[in-house]
């Protein structure tokens, strides 16, 4: 199942990437969540962010788990950014 909305991506990155990561890339991740979260989710950060994290999680994480992340990944371009922060299925956007 492809998660359709941030706060559910970034749940999943925490509860499934989260242990393979060595504790300093834990605690980034952990902070960029929060710094994402608190400010709404803004659709340029996002996309930073979600450039940054692909590498390291490909480093350290399972295949299948960063497979699944990546196909996340796509789902979330510029034109759904701001339903999937607002847990908007983008079904509805059709």
């Amino acid at each position: 199942m492809v998660n359709d909305c941030l706060p559910c991506h970034f749940a999943f990155e925490e509860a499934n990437i989260l242990p393979h990561l060595p504790t300093t890339w834990q605690t980034w991740l952990r902070a960029e969540h929060a710094s994402l979260r608190a400010r709404g989710y803004p659709a340029a950060a996002v996309l930073a962010h979600s450039k940054r994290e692909v590498p390291i999680f490909r480093r350290f994480a399972p295949a299948a788990l960063v497979a699944q992340v990546e196909k996340e990944h796509a789902v979330f371009h510029p034109v759904l950014l701001d339903a999937a922060a607002r847990h908007v299925p983008p079904t509805s956007l059709l």
